[in-house]
């Protein structure tokens, strides 16, 4: 006779998970599902998924060599109803039984999926340090974050790596990704609905790979349809960054950056993204907005010097877009970031100019935003 079902979802694929230490192997049945439902409420690079699911048979089979006892719905399984829900109460009528066992899930939507299950489910906590984003690994439970961070402070103890990088690695999986999984759960389900600049424009088709002659904006775009990866430079400062400077909505900005890359869940993208990259929460996760000019990607990049447009160049039809756009951004928006004062020098510098190329300026931002509708 079953006791109970242990749902493991396709992030959580590690052995100590806190479902799996109450386990009794000979009453409990551990259950795990590939379904278009979590395959498709974006639209996920293919790459994504066939990371997931191919880490999913891998530690299924693993724990089967343990002993546990694993139901397992593959994605072309004719009986499979293509949803969590819908597996757990299919599963439920086969073993006759209940009660449901799964750690918390990561995401406001799988939370309230399960929440609706005609089912008794038992949601256990989750255990400290849960996740990083610093690898797709990390994400999906196969590396384990503190093992990782002990490994690097060995590493340096070892005099195999610079105190700086080792701090910087650790300082990221223990302070700032803990940091965002909590502002993920403290804002809420609703959080990426927040809009604090009030901006609309659809996503530009250039995110999906139509060229824009920005050198940095295609090539980011093209590594990220190729390799579903782009490092924070290029998420934050290059897509994220002209996201912001031209308006685009930041619910479709989220979904696009959910959708194309591999290590993207949603509580650790969304509080990037809403909060950090588009400021669209008002300052909940950042002290002010992640703009700039052409400037700074020439200055960690080279995408500058293979491009049609000049980045010294700040207004016409030959200059960086970034520049003309950098400042009609903090012109339309000054009522709401004059007073922060990591912004006052940006404004200082901009009353300074002469009115003749402040109207020079907005016209060439206007001009090319007229160009993206």
């Amino acid at each position: 006779m079953v006791e109970k079902l242990i749902l493991i979802l396709g992030d959580q694929l590690t052995e100590d998970i806190s479902s799996l230490r109450e386990l009794d192997p000979g009453k409990d049945v551990i259950i795990m599902a590939e379904v278009l439902g979590e395959a498709s409420y974006v639209a996920h690079h293919p790459k994504k998924i066939i990371l997931i699911f191919s880490a999913m048979r891998s530690f299924s089979d693993k724990l089967r060599s343990l002993g546990y006892r694993v139901e397992y719905s593959f994605f072309d399984d004719p009986q499979n109803t293509q949803s969590l829900s819908g597996e757990l109460i299919r599963r439920a009528e086969q073993f006759k039984c209940s009660k449901i066992t799964v750690t918390q899930p990561n995401e406001w939507r799988v939370i309230e999926d399960l929440s609706n299950v005609p089912l008794t489910v038992e949601l256990m906590d989750q255990p400290f340090l849960f996740h990083a984003i610093i690898s797709p690994y990390l994400n999906i439970g196969l590396l384990k974050p503190l093992d990782v961070c002990k490994k690097a402070e060995k590493a340096f103890l070892d005099g195999r790596a610079p105190l700086n990088s080792v701090e910087g690695f650790i300082r990221q999986i223990i302070g700032w990704r803990e940091y965002i999984r909590g502002i993920y759960f403290l804002q809420g389900p609703n959080y990426t609905q927040n809009n604090y600049l009030d901006h609309n424009r659809p996503l530009p088709s250039l995110y999906w790979g139509k060229e824009s002659g920005l050198n940095c904006l295609d090539q980011c775009v093209k590594q990220t349809e190729d390799f579903s990866y782009a490092h924070h430079i290029q998420r934050l400062m290059v897509t994220g960054n002209f996201a912001l400077l031209t308006g685009v909505s930041p619910y479709e900005i989220h979904e696009w950056y959910l959708s194309v890359y591999i290590d993207a869940f949603e509580w650790v993208e969304a509080p990037n993204t809403i909060g950090m990259s588009q400021f669209a929460d008002g300052g909940v996760v950042a002290s002010k907005p992640y703009v700039s000019s052409g400037a700074y990607i020439n200055k960690m990049s080279n995408y500058c010097k293979s491009c049609k447009f000049k980045v010294a160049e700040k207004v016409g039809k030959d200059a960086c877009p970034f520049n003309a756009l950098y400042w009609h951004f903090l012109s339309r928006n000054r009522a709401k970031f004059q007073g922060n004062p990591r912004m006052a020098q940006m404004y200082r510098t901009w009353d300074r100019m002469n009115e003749d190329h402040k109207n020079n300026v907005i016209k060439s931002a206007d001009e090319f935003l007229n160009g993206l509708n």
